[in-house]
C-alpha cells in the first residue's frame, strides 16, 4: 500500500445521505447536460450529452457513426449521470442512472422532441439519431458541509417548492 497524504479538516461537519428516487426524477429535469458512460472495444468512454427526460426515459441526439451512435445497436450496461455543487458552501448532489441503450423508433423519437425545447444539440452538425436510456435503476446522493452557525446558508438547504439545481433533498 502506497504512502497516505495528510488530509486537512474544513470548519464543519459533512454529512452524505442518499436521495429518494423520486427526488433523482426530479433533479434530472433540473439540468440539460449530464453524462454517459459505456464501455467500447476502445475502452471505457465518459461523454458529455445534453438530453432531455420524459415518462423515466433519457433521450440523447448523436449522428450516425459517432461514438454515441454505437448504443443504437442495443447496450445493456450504460451509466448516465448529473450533478450538481456548490463550491462555497461545499455541497452538492448526484444522480446516476444504470440503464440500458437502443436507438428510439421513430415516433417515439418525435414525441421526444414535441415535448421540449431543450434538446437541441450543443456540438455541430446534425445530430438525427436518437438513442433512448431505460433505467434499471436510480440513485443519488447529496454531500453538505455543516459549518458555524454564521455559516452562509446554501441553497441546497432550501425547501425547494420549484424546480432549483441545487434540490437534493
Amino acid at each position: 500500500m502506497g504512502r497516505m497524504i495528510p488530509t486537512t479538516r474544513s470548519p464543519g461537519v459533512s454529512t452524505m445521505s442518499s436521495i429518494p428516487e423520486h427526488r433523482c426524477w426530479r433533479l434530472l429535469s433540473t439540468t440539460t447536460v449530464g453524462r454517459l458512460a459505456f464501455a467500447t472495444d476502445d475502452g471505457i468512454v465518459i461523454l458529455p450529452v445534453n438530453f432531455i427526460e420524459l415518462d423515466r426515459r433519457i433521450y440523447v441526439r448523436t449522428e450516425p457513426g459517432s461514438t454515441i451512435a454505437s448504443l443504437s445497436e442495443g447496450f445493456d450496461d450504460v451509466a448516465f449521470e448529473v450533478d450538481y455543487h456548490d463550491d462555497l458552501n461545499q455541497s452538492g448532489w448526484n444522480v446516476l442512472v444504470k440503464c440500458t441503450a437502443r436507438v428510439a423508433g421513430i415516433t417515439e423519437a418525435e414525441r421526444a422532441l414535441r415535448s421540449t425545447g431543450r434538446l437541441g444539440p450543443w456540438a455541430p452538425g446534425e445530430r438525427p439519431l436518437m438513442i433512448v436510456l431505460t433505467p434499471r435503476q436510480i440513485s443519488g446522493r447529496k454531500v453538505a458541509m455543516r459549518r458555524s452557525p454564521r455559516r452562509t446558508p446554501s441553497i441546497i438547504d432550501a425547501d425547494v417548492a420549484g424546480p432549483l439545481p441545487s434540490d437534493p433533498s
